[in-house]
């Protein structure tokens, strides 16, 4: 999603390699992240950033009792005060944006993050979220399990040399900076029974949440699965863009395209959710899974994001294509797709 114009290819290729000689990115799991991600989903407290599957499902199984309600609510509270979104045109790295949830990624165990919390909350916070953990975590530990079988599979997709090689065509597509396998990190978690998977980014970690219920994984989710963990990685080599060439680029837009970007809720479906879609899912499930590639499946729910992903596909195959990154040139011919899409919208409305 952010990227430049560089002077030669020579120069593209030597800053914009995101992937060393050792080939592959690993889905790896932590207990204490697994553990994390349930109960911050389990209290829901951002409807529609965390999943309501989670409350459904401590409902269903009867498993809710009197006291879950009060830590919850604590739970609720607390992330909300600490949870410091920045709306970006390009998704940006920034440590402040959920400091309780870095203190999990970033630690190697439960102490160690709750450590974390006693260092960078207040006290009163501090204490009242970690009580709230430390009742739920003997509560919550059964359901929270590493699903080797689906998680080996995608380790399997995820080492291959073919895909690498086009990560790192992406990664001169988006003009990033030097990052290698192991500077991601990415996590496996557990989702209450259900068929599919869910992904998304925060800095440098990526955390899936895959079915505990599935016993078995076929080509077809095998393939879907995959893809929806190359979109988050197109979101990683954006956010490893140069951000002197993110800016110039965001500028580049704001200009160009008749979008509203009052609302600044929009701003990451401008652009950056489009290329992710077109990229980590329908140019991904071309390549490496035609079999399972279903046009109207492999996009987005939002509409603004579907018809881009349409519209700039061939633009973006032929970049990836050729090896180019993003320039002015790019900017202006998605400028004058979108605006004829906002033009039409206008006119239909009209009428």
């Amino acid at each position: 999603m952010k990227k430049f114009i560089v002077s030669t290819f020579f120069v593209v290729f030597q800053s914009c390699l995101c992937l060393t000689q050792s080939y592959g990115f690993t889905l790896g799991y932590q207990k204490h992240i697994d553990f994390f991600n349930f109960i911050d989903n389990l209290s829901n407290w951002s409807p529609g950033f965390t999943s309501s599957r989670y409350q459904i499902f401590w409902e269903s199984e009867g498993l809710q009792q009197p006291n879950d309600l009060k830590h919850l609510e604590s739970i609720r509270k607390i992330r909300n005060k600490y949870f410091h979104p920045k709306p970006s045109i390009f998704i940006h790295y920034d440590e402040s944006e959920d400091p309780i949830a870095e203190a999990f990624y970033n630690a190697p165990n439960l102490q160690s993050a709750i450590n974390k919390l006693e260092e960078i909350l207040p006290k009163t916070d501090a204490k009242e979220l970690i009580s709230a953990l430390i009742y739920f975590e003997p509560k919550v530990r059964k359901y929270t399990n590493d699903n080797t079988i689906i998680r080996n599979a995608l380790n399997d997709i995820l080492q291959r040399k073919d895909i690498n090689d086009f990560y790192k065509k992406v990664s001169i597509f988006y003009n990033c900076k030097i990052v290698t396998p192991n500077k991601l990190k990415i996590h496996a978690v557990s989702l209450p029974p259900n068929k599919n998977i869910s992904a998304f980014i925060l800095n440098n970690t990526i955390i899936v949440s895959l079915p505990t219920s599935a016993t078995q994984i076929n080509e077809k989710m095998l393939a879907e699965f995959s893809s929806i963990i190359a979109h988050e990685l197109m979101h990683f080599h954006s956010m490893n863009t140069p951000k002197k060439i993110q800016i110039e680029h965001e500028k580049s837009l704001i200009q160009l395209v008749h979008y509203d970007l009052k609302n600044q809720e929009n701003y990451n479906l401008l652009i950056e959710e489009p290329l992710a879609v077109i990229l980590g899912q329908k140019i991904f499930m071309k390549k490496f899974f035609p079999k399972h590639y279903n046009v109207y499946e492999n996009v987005y729910s939002d509409p603004w994001v579907r018809i881009m992903s349409f519209l700039l596909e061939p633009l973006v195959a032929a970049y990836i294509e050729q090896t180019l990154p993003i320039d002015y040139k790019f900017i202006e011919a998605y400028a004058s797709l979108s605006n004829q899409v906002i033009n039409a919208h206008k006119s239909l409305a009209k009428n």
